[in-house]
This record gives C-alpha cells, sequence and structure tokens, in this order.
C-alpha cells in the first residue's frame, strides 16, 4: 500500500477579469482504487478553512451542496479524479492545501510500484522555465516489511539517498539536478529465487478505534523461470448484452484474445458468450493448442456482438460444471457490465458448489471477476472473486479495459503456490482478509491481513500445495511493524470484505458496523461519504479535537452557512451496489464510460502563481 501526504502553497493573484471572487476548486487525478482521506485547505488571507469529514450516506440528504462562487467550475462524477469546490475565494487570497491519500501499489514484472500524480500544468506556474526542485520538495521511505535491503528504483526523478537499512530505504528528491515534469514513480523488487513470506504485527493499541491488535502476512513469487507452472483449465465467461455496444465489446474482444495467448499447449480453454441466453465456444475443454487459439480467436470475432439482456447465473454455473473435468488448475474469468436482481443467489450457488465438491478432492474453480463502468454491482463481483479465491477488478474507461484484463490475466498466467493456508497458535479470536485466501502467482504477490485477540506467537506457519503436487511449508517469524502503519494498511480491505459480507447476508447491524469503523477510521467506504465545508479557524481547532477524542463530526453545525454550504464528495461510491434498472434498460455502459474524464481544470480559469509543495508518502 502507498500513503501520500501532499503540501501545497497557493496564491491567487488580482485580475481584471475577476478582481473579487474567483471560480475555484481542488483537482486530485487518481487511480480508481485510491482512498483520500483527508483535505485541508487553509485560507492564509482570511478566517476560513476548507475541512472534510466522513458521514454515513443517510445524513447527506440535508446538505445543501453549496457551490459558492465555484459555479464557473466543470464538476464531474469521475472515479479518476477528486474534485473539491471552494466557496467565497477572493483575488489575493492565499491557500495552504494538504492531503492524505493511500492506494494500492501495482505489481508488474517483479517489481511493486507507485505513482503520484506529480505534473504541474503550466497555467500552475508565474515562470513555466523555473527549475521544479526550487518550488517542489520529495520525501519517500520504502518499508517492505522484510530483513532484506530494499531493492528500489525511481525511474522519473533524481533521488538522493537519505538512510539504508534492512527493509527499509529513506530518500529525497535531489535538487542538485533537474528535474522533469512528471508523475513521480517509485518501486522496489520483491521477484527472488524462491517464495519468500514475511509476517508483521503490531499489538494491540487500547488508544484506538479498534484496539485489537492487527497483522499483515506477506508472501512473495518467485520470478518466473525460478519455478515450475501449473496447467491451468481456464473457462472464460464473456458479457455480450446490448448494454457493451461499442467500444466496451471491441476491447473486450481484444482483452480475450490476448488472454488466449497467454495459455501453454498443455492448459486447456474453453469460452461461454452471454446475454439473456448463451453460447459455447466448445461443449467441454479442448487443449489450448495453437489451433485451438486460432479456432477461439474467430469464434470470438464472430459470436462476442453486442445483443440481448443480462443472465450471470446461467453462464457462471456452466462454467463450473464444465470445469469438473478439469485435468489443471480450474479458472473463471467473468467479465460483465451489468447488475441483475438475483446477484445473492449467485453468491449462494457458488458457495453451495464449493461445498458440495470440497471433500470430493476436485480442485475448486478460482474465479475471477471483471467488471466493467458504473452499473455492475462492484460488491457482488468482489464477494463473488472472494468465494473462488480469485481477484477482482473494474474499468472505468473504455480504454482501460484491454490493459487492464490483461494485466489481470497476465497476473493469473503461472500460479506458483494454491490452496494457501495460515496456521496461528495461542489465540482466543482471528478475523482473516480476504479469506478463503487466494493462491500466489508469479504476477501476484497475496498479502493476507487481519485483527486479532491474545497472544500473537512467535512465528505462524505458511501451507500450501507446489505444481509437483507436494505440499509446501514455511515458518514465518514474527517482526515488529515499527515502521508500518499496518492499521491503515488492513483498514479498507477490511471495510471492503465486511460490506461486502453484509451486503450478501443483508446484514443491517453488520452494516452498521462497517459504518462504525469507516468514520472512526477516517477511510470512506460504501455506505459512508465525504463532505467538504468552509469552518473558521477556530471551529477547524474545535473539530481536530472532537477527531481525536473519537467523537463524531457534525458538519452542518460547523460550518459557515450550515447544512447549505456542506458539499458532498465521492457520489461514484453510490454506484459501487451496480444499478439493475439501467442493466434492465440496456443503457449502453460506452457513454456513460465516455463522459469519465476529458476535464481540463484549468480551461478558463485564472494561472496560480507562487506555487510550491512538499511530496511524503511511504
Amino acid at each position: 500500500m502507498g500513503f501520500v501526504t501532499l503540501r501545497m502553497s497557493c496564491y491567487l493573484p488580482p485580475t481584471t477579469e475577476y478582481n473579487r471572487k474567483l471560480p475555484c476548486g481542488f483537482f486530485l487525478p487518481r487511480q480508481a482504487d485510491a482512498t483520500v482521506t483527508d483535505v485541508t485547505i487553509e485560507n492564509m488571507s482570511r478566517d476560513v478553512v476548507y475541512a472534510t469529514v466522513i458521514v454515513p450516506n443517510e445524513e447527506t440528504s440535508g446538505f445543501g451542496g453549496g457551490k459558492g462562487n465555484a459555479d464557473a467550475l466543470t464538476i464531474t462524477n469521475d472515479p479518476e479524479l477528486f474534485q473539491l469546490q471552494l466557496q467565497d475565494v477572493q483575488a489575493g487570497d492565499r491557500l495552504t492545501i494538504t492531503t492524505t491519500w493511500f492506494q494500492p501499489l501495482r505489481f508488474d514484472d517483479g517489481l511493486y510500484l507507485l505513482k503520484v500524480p506529480l505534473e504541474i500544468p503550466s497555467q500552475a506556474l508565474e515562470n513555466p522555465n523555473m527549475p521544479l526542485s526550487s518550488i517542489l520538495d520529495i520525501q519517500c521511505t520504502v518499508n517492505s516489511g522484510t530483513a532484506d535491503e530494499v531493492r528500489f528504483s525511481c525511474p522519473s526523478h533524481p533521488v538522493d539517498v537519505l538512510s539504508q537499512e534492512p527493509g527499509r530505504v529513506q530518500f529525497a528528491g535531489a535538487k542538485g539536478k533537474p528535474w522533469n515534469n512528471a508523475d513521480f514513480e517509485v518501486g522496489y523488487k520483491v521477484w527472488q529465487n524462491a517464495i519468500m513470506a514475511s509476517c508483521n504485527v503490531q499489538p494491540p493499541d487500547k488508544t484506538l478505534p479498534d484496539p485489537r491488535g492487527t497483522f499483515a502476512v506477506s508472501v512473495a513469487p518467485p520470478a518466473p523461470d525460478a519455478t515450475a507452472a501449473f496447467v491451468r483449465s481456464v473457462v472464460f465467461v464473456v458479457d455480450r448484452s446490448g448494454s457493451m455496444h461499442g467500444e466496451p465489446i471491441e476491447y473486450a474482444r481484444d482483452a480475450i484474445s490476448t488472454g488466449l495467448e497467454m495459455l501453454a499447449p498443455e492448459d486447456e480453454v474453453g469460452i461461454i458468450a452471454y446475454d439473456h441466453e448463451q453460447v459455447s465456444l466448445f461443449p467441454s475443454l479442448l487443449p489450448a493448442s495453437a489451433e485451438t487459439q486460432a479456432v477461439a480467436k474467430r469464434w470470438v470475432g464472430s459470436h462476442l456482438e453486442a445483443r440481448g439482456m443480462t443472465d450471470i447465473m446461467t453462464p457462471l454455473l456452466q462454467a463450473l460444471e464444465m470445469l469438473k473435468a478439469a485435468k489443471g488448475v480450474p479458472y473463471v474469468f467473468l467479465l460483465t457490465d451489468g447488475a441483475v436482481d438475483n446477484e445473492r443467489d449467485i453468491c449462494q450457488k457458488v458457495e453451495a458448489f464449493n461445498t458440495q465438491h470440497n471433500p470430493s478432492g476436485v480442485l475448486l474453480p478460482r474465479i475471477n471477476t471483471f467488471a466493467i463502468g458504473p452499473y455492475c454491482n462492484h460488491f457482488f463481483l468482489k464477494q463473488l472473486a472472494i468465494l473462488g479465491r480469485g481477484a477482482f477488478d473494474v474499468a472505468f474507461r473504455p480504454t482501460n479495459i484491454r490493459s487492464q484484463m490483461t494485466r489481470m490475466l497476465t497476473a493469473a498466467a503461472k500460479p506458483v503456490l494454491t490452496d494457501v493456508a495460515l496456521g496461528i497458535e495461542g489465540l482466543t479470536s482471528c478475523e482473516l482478509y480476504p479469506f478463503p485466501i487466494p493462491d500466489v502467482f508469479c504476477g501476484m504477490p497475496l498479502l493476507v491481513a487481519g485483527k486479532y485477540e491474545g497472544v500473537w506467537p512467535e512465528s505462524v506457519v505458511l501451507h500450501g500445495k507446489l505444481p509437483s503436487g507436494e505440499i509446501w511449508t514455511q515458518t514465518v517469524y514474527t517482526t515488529a511493524a515499527a515502521q508500518i502503519p499496518l492499521d491503515k494498511v488492513v483498514v479498507k480491505q477490511r471495510l471492503d470484505v465486511l460490506t461486502s459480507r453484509a451486503w450478501l447476508q443483508q446484514d443491517k447491524k453488520l452494516q452498521r458496523q462497517v459504518v462504525d469503523a469507516s468514520i472512526a477510521t477516517g477511510v470512506p467506504c460504501a455506505h459512508t461519504t465525504m463532505v467538504g465545508f468552509p469552518v473558521t479557524h477556530d471551529k477547524w481547532r474545535e473539530m481536530k479535537q472532537q477527531q481525536a477524542a473519537g467523537k463524531r463530526i457534525s458538519p452542518a453545525k460547523l460550518a459557515i452557512g450550515g447544512a447549505a454550504a456542506v458539499v458532498v464528495l465521492g457520489a461514484t461510491a453510490a454506484l459501487a451496489f451496480g444499478d439493475v434498472g439501467a442493466t434492465l434498460g440496456n443503457l449502453a455502459v460506452g457513454d456513460v464510460m465516455s463522459g469519465f474524464g476529458g476535464l481540463d481544470p484549468f480551461n478558463g480559469m485564472l494561472n496560480f502563481c507562487d506555487c510550491s509543495g512538499v511530496l511524503l508518502f511511504s
């Protein structure tokens, strides 16, 4: 996980066009899976601070969403752009902005990668030719969680190493060298010659909202040339309903063709295309020979045409039945752009299938789910992936479908450890996320995290099955998580897992626990929303004291202008449970996806001058 803090100062100069109030907003490009936890914008010229807090979704109906003088701005519901309108900003104001967020690290070719938006638009610089190192500071800490030397690289900017020790390195942007005006990228390598595991533990802390201890077991895969591969049996289950019309279906075809090329001749393959009906490439699995792949590609080109409605259960159960005769590790790759009204029934069918076949010695199918656009129920697809020990991803732009699905297929191309289990002794209680534990792949490291009560042992035991069929075990010794904010690493994963479980079980009590945990930790979830509002400096300090004491914040009572001044942010969270109506109406998902992006926040706005900042991340 990458944790980022951005601090910057801006001066808004007087102009002839806007001599008093300015259309003003804060825009932060981000990954769709990044989570913004706090934005504070302090007006150093007047008694105003723009603050943010997390509130339950049901409370947002009482807020006015006032825009003040921000009406000239284009505000979109883009999941890859965080936006906050600023009210009553005046020419000559100086603003100090502090933003914190975290995002999952990408894994590519053996490297954990973090990319942070740092490219500065020319409109935001008084002098576009000024050295960026004179107005920006970069400080970075990499904690690998292991006792090995951190093998890091920073291809985007020159850096100076400040300190280095086993498992940890600190560095800063090099001031004496030219910087590119580009996003900041850093990565560290984990591939070695064998499977390596580490266990980090944060003991119980009664001062935290959740006083239980926290642990994280990380399993790094070996390099592809250092391990044998499992034979795989893969069924692609692809949505071709009418709403997939246009770019989504075209990119889906490309992604499936790429996935076919990743199969080895000894692997097996099947394809099911579905709308309200289903059609299969073959009635059963076939070896993924060059001839079979060529036939499959032609079939994909002729049969993946957008048409009809959406039925997910029938083709998914058909894929599970097909995989009963699998010769290799069975995998389902389910792709959809829609939500259906029997999603809980689908999960229960998958659970029943697993329960029925687990004692028989049959290797249970791994289910990977891929969502296209905002109409899918992401928590249904996440829960389905959890039940199937698989992975979940979502593409919010048509152009991302091919690259993101290819990344998922590439990550799952070479499993190296299956049926993973974790042995922990001496605890009185333990929550595990995710559970069941997924497999380990060369292209997909494994992180198992959780909360516990009791005395954590000196070591835990990791079990699994190798491609040879041998049982693999490794004793993993515990390391204190002194340098890693372990509770923050766990919280998002825990909220997502519990939200999916509460949805599946229709458990209102568990849903309330999720809301309470979200507000207590300051991490938004599907049932909570971040809101922004202006307050005086005194009220802002009072709010911080209340938060430190674990008290809930009432934005309407603190905001200048009351409830009418409170702005609801991150409206895309409301779409996380999908839109069955849009799916039934066959609304083209490509149309709404094309509406994301393309926003130039600086178009028609004033230049910012004297812009400077500090970027801190770990």
